[in-house]
């Protein structure tokens, strides 16, 4: 590389992380914050609220210093700040890095030393050669980059979203100290992850996978979470080396941005997360369910993908509220095999299903996170429309009555927690999917090693209506004594509930009610139907919980939300029970359930424990589960399968 492109290339890149950095940053409120934790600065460079000898592995205090001193640096470096150049918070600056480095703070979890300290440090840095400012003391400096090389960690160790993340603290060093073979080797590893899997040499194969579905912690699904933050480095370093001999290579690029366009940003509803879309952290952190963040991923992408910028500008829209939650969505149906996960998109609905087998982790609880998710990996099932149904729900949620699981009931309090707190596989075999496109069958069979239930489960899915049975349901000696119960839904209660039984129809006053011969229920516009009659329960009111209950790093404060709850009461000691049921999503009216009760398009040929089939009139459309080796036959064909399988069958009736 020439002297005179190392001569530009470094303040280059330097400009552009500042940049980053910077923007969205609000001054006012930045300096405010400046001015409430200045007071607490020693002469010393310690905080006095800070306890330096803490080695906490799940919130450590300490690095709240480097979070400070960060502050601080853009404060000083800021155009329109009223502290920039201020030669008195450039010493309060020094003062606190001298400190750090001197008192040298570890935490007992890596991830604060080598992702949590060295991003900040690196950012305060990058800030602080600003130019036309005065710089910060060079040996300084060069003490606080030593303290990054020896703590931060070596990407070529992780994978995924943790390789980025360490790679981007390399990325500050080689740009600081305007070492190339470090920028080349930083960047190496930060592009290395945006590949399929199966490409890399870890055995874990955490990353993208074929079906463009994302893992981390082994074979866990984690499109949000460790999948924002992949993005989120991907993007730091694609703008930062833009049209420079570093850039995100095309071929990656293709790639990632496929992955962030059809896949990462799909699981989403209008300006929230699906919530079974990602690891310990949807369910169990007030406000990770919020699209604030995919809307900063998708600004960075309309720079870098200039080729597909409606398709950001769409998702802005919609993650920022400007537009509705079906804005422009490409409708469509996608079954991710390597991670059990389904997901139906409709303009007027998003419905998903995530399950767990012998080839996928199950939703961990690390860190003292997610602590009630026992239930939640088999068969859960998100049903959105506007997007906000379960918006901080999580708290007050019964943990049993998760929606679309079928499991045992037991106090929250009682909730086992997984025997591991990081990646369990699931016990099932048979967690499978079919699509040609717009529709698609996903079944689940799972025995009762682990929940003490056993059943086969299936949802069939067309354009209006999404059908969902259960056959086989049976209980274990160990869970005799218990009831089970299958959840239709249990989501944030919105206005009147209306229920049909017999023909006759009536909306229901808050409490709990039981639903012997059910046409239907209609609440917040979403409509569960019953084909063949049903005898549901339902409850609408308020319940209370805690979020420090299901996640000790928050807030142990208790909180109460009005809550809408449909579920099917197996009883004690099921064996072989079974049911039935039809969501749709967008109802609206009582008036539609009625036309649609009154004349369905579908028809339930099989519900079994070795066969389930759905039949769809007006799309000429069969859906077959076998669960073992067996025959379907109809009035004008015969379906044989030698191994258990999930199929659709297009054209039936039209004698093709």
């Amino acid at each position: 590389m020439s002297t005179l492109l190392i001569f530009t290339l470094f303040p280059l890149i330097l400009g552009r992380v500042q940049a980053e950095n910077e923007r969205g940053v609000n001054v006012v409120t930045l300096n405010e914050r400046v001015a409430q934790t200045l007071p607490l600065l020693n002469e010393a460079g310690a905080f006095e609220d800070i306890d330096y000898a803490s080695t906490d592995g799940l919130d450590w205090k300490p690095l709240a210093h480097l979070s400070r001193v960060y502050d601080y640096s853009l404060a000083y470096t800021m155009e329109g700040s009223p502290r920039r150049g201020e030669a008195a918070l450039l010493d309060h600056i020094a003062r606190a890095l001298r400190y750090w480095c001197g008192v040298r703070p570890r935490s007992d979890n890596w991830w604060y030393q080598q992702i949590g300290e060295c991003q900040r440090l690196g950012n305060a840095l990058v800030q602080l050669r600003k130019e036309g400012l005065k710089p910060l003391d060079q040996a300084l400096e060069t003490a606080v980059v030593e303290r990054m090389r020896e703590v931060g960690g070596n990407p070529a160790e992780w994978t995924g979203a943790n390789k980025t993340d360490i790679a981007m603290h390399w990325f500050y060093r080689a740009c600081l100290t305007e070492d190339t073979g470090l920028l080349s080797q930083a960047v190496a590893y930060a592009y290395e992850p945006v590949q399929f899997a199966t490409g890399l040499e870890s055995e874990a194969g955490e990353g993208i996978q074929d079906d463009y579905s994302y893992f981390q912690h082994g074979h866990q699904l984690y499109f949000a979470g460790y999948g924002g933050d992949f993005i989120k480095g991907v993007t730091f370093f694609a703008l930062c080396t833009a049209g420079t001999p570093f850039a995100l290579p095309p071929e990656k690029l293709a790639i990632f941005s496929e992955f962030v366009r059809n896949h990462f940003m799909a699981v989403t509803r209008g300006q929230y997360i699906l919530f079974a879309a990602g690891g310990r952290g949807l369910m169990s952190r007030r406000g990770a369910q919020g699209t604030g963040q995919m809307a900063g991923f998708a600004e960075r992408m309309i720079r870098i993908d200039p080729e597909h910028k409606r398709d950001y500008e769409d998702a802005l829209a919609r993650f920022r509220g400007k537009k509705a939650p079906g804005w422009r969505l490409r409708e469509r149906h996608t079954h991710y095999a390597i991670a059990d996960y389904t997901l139906h998109i409709r303009r007027a609905y998003t419905f998903s299903v995530r399950m767990a087998s012998t080839r996928t982790g199950r939703i961990e609880y690390g860190n003292q996170e997610n602590l009630r998710t026992y239930y939640a990996s088999d068969g859960c099932t998100n049903i959105a429309v506007k997007g906000d149904e379960y918006a901080f729900i999580f708290p007050v949620w019964n943990w049993t009555r998760v929606p679309g699981v079928t499991c045992v009931q037991v106090p929250n309090e009682s909730i086992p927690l997984l025997p591991n707190q990081w990646e369990v596989r699931g016990t099932s075999t048979f967690a499978e999917g079919v699509t040609d496109g717009p529709y698609g069958v996903t079944a689940y069979a799972f025995d009762a090693d682990f929940s003490g239930v056993a059943a086969k489960k299936a949802w069939f899915f067309f354009d209006d209506e999404v059908v969902c049975l259960g056959a086989g349901i049976t209980a274990n000696a160990a869970s005799a004594g218990l009831e089970v119960n299958t959840t239709l839904n249990q989501c944030l209660l919105r206005g009147k509930v209306m229920v049909s039984q017999g023909g006759r129809e009536r909306a229901l006053p808050q409490g709990e009610h039981a639903l012997e011969g059910a046409d239907w229920v209609l609440h917040d516009g979403v409509g569960y139907l019953f084909p063949a009659g049903g005898a549901p329960r339902l409850s609408a009111r308020a319940q209370s919980g805690n979020w420090h209950d299901i996640n000790h790093q928050q807030q142990d404060k208790e909180v109460t939300q009005d809550v809408f709850s449909l579920w099917f009461d197996h009883g004690k000691a099921p064996s072989g029970a079974s049911y039935a049921y039809t969501v749709y999503p967008a109802a609206k009216s009582a008036a539609r359930l009625r036309a649609w009760a009154k004349k369905p398009p579908i028809e339930i040929l099989a519900n079994t424990p070795e066969l389930q089939a759905v039949y769809h009139r007006k799309l000429g459309l069969l859906g077959i589960v076998f669960y073992q080796a067996g025959v379907f036959e109809s009035n004008s064909f015969r379906i044989e399968a030698d191994k258990p399988c999930v199929s659709m069958v297009r054209g039936v009736g039209s004698g093709e």
